[in-house]
């Protein structure tokens, strides 16, 4: 449970209220904003700060934004997300194939999860309608039956393959 009514309220809500005005800023921009206007620095800077230190502190503020600390941290979370993106792809791409194997080797009764644009009993109104599409399943799970024997044969001269490796 968030702890205010209020998305934009506590520090992350500012936070994400700050990106959203100014895209750009780093983390540690913000984080250097947040502290000065926190901290009431401003006043401490009017009292105590002179021109050295005011050159000071720009100095090291350009010295921090130009160690690209930002850009290697964006450019961690970019790598992240491809290789998120491609381990998805790859088990996409390895539940489609489990499915086209036991789609394969499936008994009629299972047809539904298997042939194509095909839904459950339910969500067809109509007998004709029903009648219809297990007929037109029935036609595609016989073309698979005539598949089959050839992807056998061919798993099996796969697997030969290995085996003399």
């Amino acid at each position: 449970m968030p702890s205010t009514n209020d998305a934009n309220e506590g520090a992350l809500g500012a936070y994400r209220v700050a990106i959203r005005g100014k895209p750009s800023l780093t983390l540690h921009q913000y984080n250097s904003q947040a502290m000065f206007r926190r901290n009431d620095t401003q006043d401490f800077m009017d009292a105590v700060f002179t021109d050295e230190d005011h050159a000071y502190i720009m100095r090291e503020a350009r010295r921090i934004d130009s160690s690209r600390e930002e850009a290697r941290r964006r450019e961690e979370i970019v790598d992240f997300r491809i290789k998120t993106a491609e381990m998805q792809k790859t088990k996409a791409l390895a539940k489609a194939r489990k499915m086209r194997r036991t789609c394969r080797t499936t008994l009629p009764a299972s047809l539904y999860h298997c042939v194509p644009n095909l839904l459950v009993n339910s969500k067809y109104p109509r007998k004709a309608d029903k009648l219809a599409v297990l007929k037109e399943a029935f036609r595609w799970y016989e073309t698979i039956l005539e598949v089959v024997p050839v992807i056998v044969e061919e798993l099996r001269d796969e697997e030969d393959g290995e085996m003399e490796e």
